[in-house]
């Protein structure tokens, strides 16, 4: 396993970050989660998030892609400790991420899953 990777969400995403699900937006939390994010934390030791030059932030995009991250690693201590959200003009962005992972993961230990949130993980 490789150490750390930086990740700029304006790069891998796009500067205006879309919807939840590929149906409703090309650039989407669901893909990033899948195609980037997921992949990451199999390869990776320890994920930065760099999310400066993202102009354009949606809580749908944020939390499917962060909050089902919590699903997909099997519990919010899987993720914690090896990502880090580098982020100074766009702080408050930063603290919602935290917050989506800390909902998916009450929702989780509930075994509540939304009906239009986390949808892969349904059961």
């Amino acid at each position: 396993m490789n150490n750390t990777i930086t990740i700029n969400l304006a790069k891998e995403a796009d500067e205006f970050l879309g919807a939840r699900y590929p149906e409703e937006s090309d650039v989407n939390g669901e893909e990033f989660r899948e195609n980037v994010l997921l992949p990451a934390f199999k390869k990776y030791k320890n994920i930065i998030i760099d999310i400066e030059d993202v102009i354009g932030f949606t809580w749908s995009f944020l939390d499917e892609a962060f909050g089902g991250s919590v699903w997909a690693m099997g519990g919010i201590g899987n993720i914690e400790l090896r990502l880090s959200i580098s982020a100074t003009k766009n702080y408050e962005w930063k603290q919602r991420i935290q917050e989506y992972m800390e909902e998916a993961e009450e929702a989780r230990k509930k075994g509540l899953i939304p009906e239009k949130r986390w949808r892969k993980f349904a059961k």
